[in-house]
């Protein structure tokens, strides 16, 4: 017998030949005491309603099943199959490590015959007169004859032949098992039936050799299923494996794109800090331009002054009375011209400038801004109210692009324009209900609207997927009205629903829901401070800007104020490194963009007169602010003083 067959019946705990082999629920086997053993150190209980009824229970070494033990180990069944293949083995080993020893023959009466060969059907040695005559038996020339030698060098196997006993009942003496009570699943003689398995009781049996058959049958059905769920574990095996080496390949091309793309970052950052130095460069000469003829002109008005000066002093000093006279008119009338004269001031915003470092994660290299004092100027505006191409009703929701374009939700004409800022048109998407905010994330854009579910669209217009702001068995039971939508920089998304007054954080992969924040204010429009993680809520007509922290709490408060008097409505919200950039108006043709810094200081108001702005959004890498404007879209940038 190979060292595999052998391996099979040997007990995995003490490793040597089982001894009174016990079958576990899981189908392994071992030794009653190395089970009994094994409880003892490793001991595993349920523990159901009374300690008194606690069940104990064995764990496999092997596969870490368990399995009960209503009646201790003893009460296992033993593994009769096991022991019969020992008893071959040994019977096999007998014959092939005899040696020298001689082996008497099994079929004479003379005992002290050595045995040369053995019958395999009728399990007996014999020896050469033996073997002669069991061939000329005509019932046993069918038998197979091996001699010791073929068995010795393994050219046959030896098995022992099982010649089934039938079991005798325990109750009734002499009496043989052979039936079985279904009811009781125990094998029953005869007379058993007549008491404690009788049909009066309500107790059914079969005879054996049906039970055999038919449980033979049963347990043969069972096989495919098991081959198929082999077959499937194998080809599930092998797919891990392709996967794996899949896994290694992709693992090594990602680190070659990424010290690719690294390459070309540290080229790109290269080439953001050039452009940056030379707008610094280009600034500065300007700008020391600007001062140079300042000066020129202040030193001439100065000598100007200083000439007229000294000539009225050396006249009235050294000149006679008649030249005084005859020249005082002329001397005082230029005199009193130059003391009127206001001298000129250097504009203080032409000495500041500083750099701001970006912490946007806006898809291209965007070292940061150049912070200056300047003044916001209309640079390009398109757009009319209208349904046909180019033209906008209720332009409600704004994002920019990081490709320089921008993505308008069109309110009432139900789509998401997006066009460059230049106003050139380069797609719509239609949408089933009327959009009420766009945000852009990874090359898609986010769009909440007039239902339950937010949308995500890739870049060729067709629905990559929507998700519910609320759990799944609250969707379509809680009211909800999702207004705005911004996104983090690490990708998620931030959903405002002022119905509930909450924000909702969902991951970017499939919109699944990751928290619910209140808010004291209803979440019209969002921003969010990516270098402080803050979250700037808008209220439209609560009249208030809020700063809030992760958690929704209130650290600063902004109420805008026109003329003296607090602004009607709050609406789009945005900031940068420079501050809080904030949309408001009083009803038509009357809104303004003030900007204030991060603590909520007022520090200017950059635009005025606008229709309805309704949404604004800061461009990336470039010191413009896009202003979805009603019927128009205007975009200002900061012109350098």
């Amino acid at each position: 017998m190979d060292n595999g067959k052998r391996k099979k019946l040997e007990c995995a705990l003490c490793c040597g030949r089982f001894n009174n082999p016990k079958l576990l629920d899981c189908l392994h086997s071992f030794c009653a005491e190395c089970i009994k053993k094994h409880k003892a150190s490793n001991s595993s209980r349920v523990k159901p309603t009374s300690k008194a009824h606690e069940v104990p229970r064995v764990l496999c070494p092997v596969c870490r099943q368990e399995t009960d033990l209503p009646a201790g180990v003893d009460g296992l069944k033993t593994n009769v199959y096991l022991i019969g293949l020992i008893d071959e083995i040994v019977m096999q080993e007998q014959v092939a490590n005899c040696g020298d020893a001689k082996l008497s023959c099994g079929s004479c009466e003379d005992s002290h015959n050595s045995a040369v060969s053995r019958c395999l059907d009728c399990a007996l040695y014999l020896c050469a007169g033996c073997e002669r005559a069991h061939t000329r038996f005509a019932a046993l020339s069918s038998h197979t004859i091996a001699t010791l030698d073929e068995i010795k060098h393994g050219v046959v196997e030896v098995s022992k032949a099982r010649v089934e006993i039938a079991p005798k009942c325990r109750r009734h003496y002499g009496e043989t098992l052979t039936l079985l009570c279904e009811t009781c699943q125990e094998l029953i003689c005869h007379d058993c039936t007549l008491v404690d398995h009788s049909e009066a009781r309500y107790h059914k049996y079969v005879d054996i050799n049906t039970a055999f058959l038919d449980r033979k049958q049963s347990l043969g059905e069972l096989f495919p299923a098991l081959h198929y769920a082999v077959m499937m574990m194998e080809e599930s095996l092998e797919n891990a494996l392709e996967l794996n080496a899949g896994l290694s390949t992709s693992c090594d091309e990602a680190v070659k794109d990424i010290r690719q793309r690294a390459a070309e970052m540290k080229d790109m950052v290269a080439a953001e800090e050039k452009r940056m130095i030379e707008d610094i460069q280009k600034i500065k000469k300007d700008r020391s331009a600007k001062f140079q003829e300042f000066t020129s002109k202040m030193n001439g008005k100065k000598e100007r002054i200083q000439h007229s000066l000294t000539t009225a002093r050396n006249l009235t000093s050294t000149a006679t009375k008649t030249d005084f006279i005859s020249l005082h008119s002329t001397i005082s009338k230029d005199l009193q011209a130059l003391g009127t004269q206001r001298p000129p001031k250097i504009d203080a915003r032409l000495g500041f400038l500083k750099f701001a470092s970006s912490n946007e994660i806006d898809g291209r290299i965007n070292l940061g801004n150049l912070v200056m004092e300047g003044k916001w100027e209309v640079c390009r505006q398109f757009g009319k109210e209208g349904n046909g191409e180019g033209d906008f009703s209720c332009a409600r929701g704004i994002a920019a692009l990081p490709i320089g374009e921008i993505a308008v939700a069109d309110q009432w004409n139900k789509r998401v324009v997006i066009c460059s800022t230049d106003g050139t048109l380069k797609k719509t998407i239609p949408t089933e209900d009327y959009p009420f905010d766009v945000a852009t994330f990874n090359h898609q854009l986010i769009v909440t609207d007039t239902t339950n579910y937010v949308k995500v669209f890739n870049t060729d217009k067709t629905l990559a997927f929507d998700f519910a702001t609320v759990p799944a068995a609250e969707v379509g039971k809680t009211r909800v009205n999702l207004a705005s939508v911004v996104v983090k920089r690490d990708g998620t998304i931030v959903v405002g629903d002022i119905q509930r007054r909450v924000v909702t954080e969902h991951r970017p992969a499939d919109g699944s829901l990751i928290r619910t924040i209140p808010v004291d204010t209803p979440p019209h429009y969002l921003a969010i401070d990516n270098a402080t993680g803050r979250l700037l809520v808008s209220g439209a007509d609560k009249r208030v800007l809020d700063v809030v922290d992760d958690a929704g709490a209130t650290l600063l408060s902004i109420r805008p104020r026109v003329a003296n008097d607090r602004v009607e409505y709050c609406t789009g919200v945005c900031c940068d490194s420079s501050g809080i950039f904030l949309a408001m108006h009083n009803g038509g043709d009357t809104g303004h963009i003030h900007h204030y810094d991060s603590t909520g200081k007022f520090r200017a108001c950059i635009a005025h007169d606008l229709h309805y702005p309704m949404n604004i959004k800061v461009c990336p890498g470039k010191q413009q602010l896009a202003v979805a404007d009603w019927t128009s879209v205007k975009i200002f940038q900061l012109e350098h003083i």
